[in-house]
């Protein structure tokens, strides 16, 4: 039998999670929002409708790019601060049940397990922290890319997407 910390730390840690999770949706979304807004720019110059009209893309161009700085800041920040928050938890926990330990436990761990699970495991979780959105975010991020490239291009896309799935042994390799 057993146990994981993980339950513990998501009810810990759960909710600033979220919120560093929802900033980074948000940084997503504003990356494909820049283009759709340089694409009106362009159309703008070329159609030479009313000046308002370009001033207000350029002003949402620069809202978006910066708002999207701000987000992706943030989002690191408030990562990295979690991860610190778990390494103290987590080291915390680990010293406190390592004095504990009864002399037969004793016997069946080193110190310098100990002193590895306290320092180097616990840094590779604290490491992950900021990184670990991208499990939902990338698939988003290339599920986007591909419909806008879809729009624009149509199916030759497809031939692009392939060579990309093919020459991901030969990368891997």
């Amino acid at each position: 039998f057993q146990l994981s910390i993980f339950p513990a730390l998501i009810k810990s840690f759960g909710t600033s999670f979220l919120r560093g999770s929802v900033l980074k949706l948000g940084h997503d979304l504003l990356v494909f929002l820049s283009p759709m807004l340089l694409k009106l720019l362009i159309n703008f110059t070329q159609s030479h409708d009313q000046v308002w009209k370009g001033i207000l893309y350029s002003f949402l161009l620069l809202v978006t790019a910066t708002t999207q700085t701000i987000f992706l800041s943030v989002y690191f920040f408030d990562m990295y601060k979690i991860g610190m928050w778990i390494k103290a938890a987590l080291t915390s926990s680990i010293y406190r049940k390592a004095l504990k330990v009864s002399t037969v436990a004793k016997k069946e761990t080193t110190t310098g397990e100990v002193v590895n699970l306290m320092s180097v495991d616990v840094q590779r979780i604290v490491d992950l922290m900021p990184y670990l959105n991208m499990l939902w975010s990338a698939p988003l991020q290339i599920g986007l890319a591909l419909f806008f490239l879809w729009q624009t291009l149509g199916p030759s896309v497809m031939a692009g997407l392939l060579v990309m799935i093919l020459l991901i042994p030969v990368n891997g390799f």
